[in-house]
């Protein structure tokens, strides 16, 4: 009978097969999703975790110039 008739994709005895398709994407995704959260947050952490020394360095180097400047500075009022 598919011979004859040809074959349809949308209408196999009744069954919508783009819906079938529209649904099984969507519960794909939706399976995924807690998936593509966790490559999220590791990616985050991994970025977070590589800019911690450089912040360290930052605040150390601020804090270590500031305590040069301000002992080394003159009191302008001993002239």
């Amino acid at each position: 009978m598919v011979i004859a008739t040809g074959y349809n994709a949308t209408d196999i005895c009744g069954v919508d097969v783009n819906a079938a398709y529209t649904f099984c994407f969507w519960v794909t995704i939706a399976q995924a999703v807690p998936y593509l959260l966790l490559v999220v947050a590791v990616i985050l952490l991994v970025i977070a975790m590589l800019n911690v020394p450089f912040q360290l360095v930052a605040a150390s180097t601020q804090c270590i110039m500031q305590a040069i400047v301000y002992t080394h500075i003159q009191d302008q009022n001993e002239d």
